[in-house]
């Protein structure tokens, strides 16, 4: 289709992928929706909308990140990612199991012997990726008694024994808990199974085959990152800061830093790009706990778009003040990224996704 380049009134150059900038009926709707997000006084961060696999976005960034320096946001400003990590880690997960290194369906025990009995037998990797491992979230319980516990280091397979050695709360697979927990046993057996650090294998599997230069794991603090927005509660009258800690232990569930563009990247290698095999692909995306929507380390929601019911890939994090949605329909279809450090309840945030890709592909 011919793609036509034309000049907006925020300084973005927009490529787009219907003809003519002045009468494209799709372009006006991305831009009405996402001029309506960004009037919110409570919205600052970054809005990715791509019509389809190889279409340059349609990109707004929007307001601070960083009010106390006067540091504005820009496509290049990396925002914490919280949960939409477990689906970085789960992709991780699926290259190893391509080389033979995990299996899905193993009992987690090959890799950590040191848990109790029924927990190293009867779970399997893939009732941690989908969070429906029975175990106790021995780590927000934890975090409930003593929140100066975020700020312990220990090693992942000590806190796999120190928070995962809980007595199973119901059969492996058949109970769904979001639960921190699991993803501190998915560090752990990575790192035993794997023998390197799971950010080592991160980078080798995920951001240099893919070339993210702006994803990662931070080696300290989040706000030591060059480029990072920090995160508000609110910012006027002054701004109020709100970064959470989270110890690196936890980095599979929830540590990730990255930027629209990256997010985007990674949606489009998943889907037919070759990075995945097929059987792969169909793990990450075949819901498993159909009360919750929720895959392996992710979800997939029904959206109409275009007259009829789609399944998209609906990836949501938070963590602090930070929020984020990253919405792909399968088949080389549109993407969604939206990156906020306001504080934005996610609701709304995933509301302004969903319409975003029905501006693409009116209802």
């Amino acid at each position: 289709m011919k793609k036509v380049r034309c000049r907006s009134g925020w300084g973005l150059w927009l490529v787009l992928w219907l003809s003519g900038c002045a009468t494209s009926a799709a372009h006006r709707r991305v831009a009405g929706e996402v001029d309506a997000l960004t009037a919110r006084p409570d919205f600052h961060g970054v809005v990715l909308v791509a019509a389809g696999r190889g279409q340059a976005p349609y990109l707004r960034a929007h307001g601070m990140a960083n009010a106390e320096a006067g540091v504005a946001a820009t496509a290049a400003t990396r925002y914490q990612i919280g949960s939409v990590s477990k689906w970085l880690t789960s992709i991780v997960v699926l290259r190893l199991v391509e080389r033979g290194t995990l299996g899905l369906d193993t009992p987690i025990g090959q890799w950590l012997p040191f848990l109790p009995e029924q927990t190293r037998e009867r779970v399997l990797l893939r009732h941690l990726l989908s969070n429906t491992s029975g175990i106790p979230n021995g780590v927000m319980e934890a975090y409930k008694k003593d929140r100066s516990m975020a700020l312990r280091q220990m090693s992942a397979a000590e806190a796999a024994l120190t928070y995962g050695s809980g007595a199973l709360q119901s059969v492996p697979g058949t109970t769904w808990e979001y639960s921190l927990t699991n993803w501190v046993l998915v560090r752990a057996l990575i790192e035993q199974a794997n023998g390197k650090s799971f950010e080592q294998t991160v980078d080798e599997e995920l951001l240099r085959p893919l070339n993210l230069r702006d994803t990662g794991l931070p080696a300290g603090s989040f706000a030591d990152v060059p480029g990072a927005a920090m995160g508000y509660t609110a910012l006027q009258p002054v701004p109020q800061r709100k970064l959470e800690p989270v110890p690196a232990y936890a980095a599979a569930s929830g540590t990730f830093y990255s930027t629209a563009e990256d997010l985007r990247r990674v949606a489009e290698a998943i889907d037919g790009g070759g990075f995945l095999s097929a059987d792969s692909v169909r793990e990450l995306s075949t819901v498993t706990v159909p009360e919750a929507r929720y895959a392996l380390g992710g979800r997939v929601e029904t959206v109409l778009l275009g007259g009829r019911n789609r399944e998209v890939a609906w990836e949501t994090g938070q963590l602090g003040a930070f929020k984020s949605v990253v919405a792909h329909v399968p088949g080389g279809g549109a993407t969604v990224v939206i990156l906020n450090n306001t504080d934005l309840p996610q609701s709304e945030l995933g509301a302004a996704a969903q319409r975003l890709l029905q501006a693409i592909e009116p209802r």
